[in-house]
C-alpha cells in the first residue's frame, strides 16, 4: 500500500514539474530600453511598443529578446521615409530596434535557430494620433 501511494505521489510530482517547465519555457523574456526622449513621453513610447508586440506575438517560433528606442534624431531622420510608405502626412515617427531568437519550427521565412539583431520597427502618427506600424525588417 505504501509503495502504491509513493508511486502516485511521484507521478503527480513529475506531472507538476513537467508543466512548470513547459510554461516557463514558452514565455518570452525580453527587455525594453526607452532611452531618453525630448519628443515623446514614456507613455507615447509604451504605446508604440504595445503595437510592436501585438505584431511580434503573431510570429510563431520567435522569442523576443530586446527592444530599444533608437532616439529622437533617428525618429526625425526617418519621418520623411515614413510619410513615403503610406503617402500620409505623419507629423511624428519612432523607430525601435529589436533582437529575437528563432526556434527549430519557426515560420514566416526566418532561419531556424538564429539570432536576429537590429531588426527595426517604423511607426508613425499624425499629431498626437495613434501609432501605426508601417514596416519592419533590416534597414
Amino acid at each position: 500500500m505504501k509503495l502504491e501511494k509513493c508511486m502516485i505521489w511521484i507521478k503527480k510530482t513529475s506531472l507538476i514539474f513537467i508543466c512548470v517547465l513547459l510554461i516557463s519555457g514558452c514565455q518570452s523574456h525580453y527587455t525594453v530600453d526607452y532611452g531618453h526622449s525630448s519628443l515623446y513621453s514614456k507613455q507615447d513610447l509604451k504605446q508604440a511598443v504595445k503595437i510592436i508586440l501585438k505584431e511580434f506575438n503573431t510570429w510563431n517560433g520567435c522569442s523576443l529578446r530586446h527592444l530599444q528606442y533608437l532616439g529622437d534624431k533617428k525618429a526625425k531622420n526617418e519621418l520623411k521615409y515614413c510619410r513615403s510608405l503610406k503617402k500620409k502626412d505623419y507629423q511624428e515617427a519612432v523607430v525601435f530596434s529589436s533582437s529575437f531568437h528563432t526556434s527549430k519550427d519557426v515560420e514566416g521565412g526566418f532561419e531556424s535557430h538564429e539570432e536576429y539583431t537590429d531588426w527595426q520597427w517604423f511607426l508613425a502618427r499624425t499629431k498626437h494620433g495613434k501609432w501605426e506600424l508601417l514596416t519592419w525588417g533590416y534597414a
